[in-house]
């Protein structure tokens, strides 16, 4: 069974939205811009993982490919492109969390074995983790949810960039 959503117009993506991928495409260009331009700060034991299977240019221009994407969608106000951006957005990050993870706790696995002065911290994974949660969730909802029309209606419009 298949729900219609209440808005069948594919441009129709609400300013949060837009918002939204704008900050994922901000994340992902820059952290994919330091991994090509300065690859050294990716040195860190917890990411050894990381780099082990593939290349760290090839993440970053994922990292890259995936800024442009989410920019573009919502340039274009694309629903089906931001999904899709934002599952790349999601998969990415989560596959990131889990790389930093495993890094993790191999230094924990020196420390306690007295190969290592102090273990990383598990902060980063963390974040990764909440992010890849938070996109994961934004693309189960539509981009534009019906209470958004409501506040349009109801409220003064208030959203000073341009359409």
């Amino acid at each position: 069974m298949t729900l219609a959503l209440p808005h069948s117009d594919p441009t129709q993506m609400s300013s949060r939205a837009r918002k939204y991928l704008v900050i994922a495409a901000l994340r992902h260009g820059i952290i994919g811009l330091f991994i090509l331009v300065l690859p050294f700060l990716f040195k860190n034991a917890a990411f050894v993982p990381l780099v082990e299977y593939t290349h760290l240019w090839t993440w970053g221009a994922v990292f890259v490919a995936i800024a442009i994407t989410c920019a573009a969608a919502a340039k274009m106000r694309k629903r089906d492109l931001a999904r899709l951006s934002m599952i790349a957005s999601a998969a990415s990050t989560a596959v990131t969390a889990f790389a930093v993870l495993w890094g993790v706790v191999e230094t924990w696995i020196l420390y306690a074995n007295g190969e290592m002065d102090a273990p990383s911290s598990p902060f980063v994974v963390i974040l990764l983790a909440a992010i890849a949660a938070k996109d994961y969730i934004i693309c189960g909802q539509p981009m534009r949810t019906p209470f958004e029309d409501f506040m349009e209606v109801t409220l003064p419009k208030v959203d000073l960039e341009p359409t």
